[in-house]
């Protein structure tokens, strides 16, 4: 009998330790625990009973204004500048872009509820300051956004620099009326954020389905909470384009400030357990997700997003370097038959085999969308793209020698190699000039550095500006 006691104390032990130890994804514990074994309309209740509870951060207005810092924190690039999923036509800068007056695309950014307000009452707590849908976007484009729901559309009435965002005509089978289309870099993100918002506020969807919009994109009910139009094209969505280490990034940084989670992004394919394919298979905090991943992954790795190649050059005669495009491309549950590669439409190449890569050639200046494409033997897709900028100044000035030990304007600085020197001058063949470009709708009059290396007309290398390590420039023979 004593071996017996001891047996069971072991093994009550052993449990016990088990559940301590026991933890989900990205850092976040036991915070899932109280879902653990739930199925389909259960599952999504038990999440939003664990996640509706969040630091609110104060009053309303304290709470909405505060949004500006968080911004910092939650949405920004790896340069520091403003994260926006809305447009691609400029990087807009913290604070001095932010909010006032504005008349075109890129002239300030500010704070979007990316499920519109007015379906929620407008100026209404906890929804109107929740994070997990704030996004900072262009002010225009956001402005052309209004309240429409998400959606496709083939023929778009309106579209945001370089083709980034549109709005038109739905295109999606179950409606016809106007909807606002993100690019496909961020449907996903989107897709994961409806998710969150009517999982976390099922109980008030019902109250939601009456305002002006809200019906088009809600169902009235708590369950499934989505129109079926709506959640069928979310959950492609959320399959074509899966979450990102910015996602995560992001959901972290969230948690921090207002303590709340969102499933969606923790648990990748989480969906499929409470509308898709997986409703009768029960949740397990603490275990991973396994997806009947039908697409293959993609993902383009130079150039960087937001990259800029300036070429100076007499007028008409722009010679921009080629740019090589690269991507990686696998399929978990299959192979990748192709990789395809574009400039906005037009195709650039195709590849079959590995390494994936096209050149872009004989480019004309401004912004240009690049995509690869990839297909499995399912002849299901992906997409990644990326933006990059290539500019042709055409006022261009040269300004006096720098002397040795000699001062520079203020913010100007120039380059030799790695080597960063101020007030250096060994004659033009080998030494260095500053030029300065203006003319630019900002009309900026940055320090640009240019070596001749071998003292050969228009032959050099070049860098612009005080530290933005992400531009390329080049000057035409």
């Amino acid at each position: 009998m004593r071996y017996l006691r001891l047996l069971v104390f072991y093994v009550c032990t052993y449990l016990s330790y088990a559940q301590i130890i026991a933890q989900g994804p990205n850092g976040s514990g036991t915070y899932y625990q109280n879902a653990d074994g739930m199925k389909g309309a259960a599952l999504k209740t038990a999440l939003c009973g664990i996640i509706y509870d969040r630091n609110e951060g104060g009053d309303l207005s304290t709470a909405y204004k505060a949004l500006w810092t968080h911004f910092r924190t939650t949405d920004a690039k790896s340069n520091g500048k403003v994260w926006d999923m809305y447009s691609n036509k400029r990087e807009m800068e913290f604070g001095t872009d932010q909010a006032g007056n504005y008349k075109n695309e890129g002239d300030v950014y500010n704070r979007e509820h990316s499920m519109p307000n007015s379906w929620f009452g407008g100026k209404v707590m906890p929804m109107y300051t929740d994070l997990h849908h704030m996004y900072p976007t262009d002010g225009f484009v956001n402005a052309k956004r209004s309240n429409y729901p998400f959606g496709e559309t083939s023929n778009p009435s309106w579209k945001s620099a370089n083709d980034f965002s549109k709005l038109g005509p739905c295109s999606v089978e179950g409606y016809t009326g106007t909807v606002f289309e993100p690019n496909d870099e961020y449907k996903g993100d989107f897709a994961r954020t409806y998710f969150y918002m009517v999982t976390c506020y099922e109980e008030k969807l019902p109250d939601w389905y009456t305002a002006n919009g809200a019906n088009h994109t809600l169902d009235g009910n708590t369950y499934p909470g989505l129109s079926t139009w709506q959640l069928k094209m979310l959950m492609k969505w959320a399959k074509n384009d899966p979450v990102s280490e910015k996602e995560i990034n992001r959901n972290n940084a969230v948690y921090s400030i207002q303590n709340n989670r969102n499933p969606f992004i923790d648990y990748p394919g989480l969906e499929e357990y409470i509308w898709g394919d997986k409703i009768d298979e029960a949740f397990s905090y603490n275990g991973e997700i396994k997806q009947e991943d039908t697409t293959p992954n993609v993902k383009i790795t130079s150039p960087a997003s937001g990259g800029k190649y300036i070429s100076f050059a007499p007028a008409g005669a722009t010679d921009f370097p080629d740019i090589t495009i690269t991507a990686t491309a696998d399929d978990p549950n299959g192979t990748v038959e192709k990789v395809e590669f574009y400039d906005g439409t037009t195709l650039l190449a195709t590849c079959t085999a590995q390494p994936y890569q096209a050149t872009l050639s004989g480019a004309k200046a401004g912004m240009h969308t690049l995509k690869a494409i990839a297909t499995d033997n399912d002849g299901e897709t992906s997409t990644a793209s990326v933006t990059v900028t290539l500019q042709a100044p055409t006022s261009l000035t040269i300004s006096s020698d720098f002397k040795e030990g000699g001062e520079l304007p203020a913010g100007w600085t120039t380059y030799d190699s790695s080597e960063r020197r101020i007030g250096y001058n060994s004659g033009y063949s080998s030494g260095c000039r500053v030029l300065q470009f203006t003319g630019t709708s900002k009309g900026f009059d940055y320090g640009l550095y240019f070596r001749n290396i071998n003292g050969n007309a228009h032959e050099g290398w070049a860098k612009y500006g005080l530290s933005d390590a992400g531009t390329t420039l080049s000057l035409a023979p």
